[in-house]
């Protein structure tokens, strides 16, 4: 298992992927107030930079903000990798991304951090109804 203080994504990144890698503050038990920290930028305001330093149940969708709680506690309790194709609609925006979840401990074997990356399958969009 990875430790926190041995992970130095901007060492293995390429400058280009390292806009992609976030992380998220999961030092505390419960996951609804895990820290979204280091967000990667993205073309859909208010799912880019700006959900810096704000709690998972802060997202801005209720459905999407219960779907990231789960995912990151199963990737903390598991203490593995996590990685998903994620096909959804939010706000009308349609988004297909692909996301890999990497836990970190710390000197107690505790999963304190876990990075992300995410890679856009498509440019996200608004939906367009058929009339």
């Amino acid at each position: 298992m990875p430790k926190v203080t041995k992970f130095h994504p901007k060492e293995i990144f390429p400058a280009p992927a390292q806009g992609s890698v976030g992380w998220i503050d999961s030092s505390v038990e419960d996951s609804k107030n895990f820290i979204l920290r280091d967000h990667p930028e993205n073309p859909v305001y208010g799912l880019g930079w700006e959900l810096n330093d704000t709690f998972l149940s802060e997202f801005p969708n209720k459905m999407h903000a219960k779907s990231l709680i789960l995912e990151y506690l199963r990737c903390k309790r598991w203490k593995v990798p996590l990685y998903h194709e994620i096909d959804q609609v939010i706000g009308g925006i349609g988004r297909h991304y692909t996301r890999l979840m990497v836990p970190l401990v710390d000197e107690a074997g505790i999963v304190t951090r876990i990075y992300y990356g995410v890679s856009p399958l498509v440019t996200p969009a608004p939906l367009v109804v058929p009339q």
